[in-house]
């Protein structure tokens, strides 16, 4: 009898540790892919970056301008950067914002890069 109660007993801490099922809803953490637990809306996702944007003192430099739009969660940013070290810093703090799936950088233009695309064009013309 005492090896029963000792199976049943596992069986049961084994029951516990698994979880007995059921109609359960599923905890935030294992919600299905490409569900959004938590909505926060767009104008608010574009007001917070906006102030983290102005607040962060590795974006206070000359020739970088910066807006931000949102659309369900996915945000552009828009504007120029000196170089990809703010493009990547500026994604980072946008990255941060409660809210954000995913960020796009397909409208921020790098001015560094600009320049030498222009400047190869030019060397070009010039032979």
């Amino acid at each position: 009898m005492k090896h029963r109660n000792r199976l049943v007993g596992l069986g049961l801490a084994i029951v516990l540790a698994l979880g007995c099922g059921g109609d359960e809803e599923p905890a935030p953490e294992e919600a299905p892919a490409g569900e959004n637990v938590m909505s926060v809306p767009d104008s608010t996702i574009e007001r917070e970056i906006g102030t983290r944007l102005d607040a962060d003192p590795r974006l206070d430099g000359e020739g970088i301008e910066l807006r931000v739009s949102s659309d369900g969660g996915i945000v552009s940013l828009i504007g120029e950067v000196p170089t990809r070290m703010e493009m990547s810093i500026a994604r980072e703090v946008a990255m941060s914002a409660p809210g954000v799936v995913n960020v796009s950088l397909d409208s921020l233009v790098v001015l560094s890069e600009l320049q030498n695309a222009t400047g190869a064009a030019d060397t070009v013309a010039a032979e």
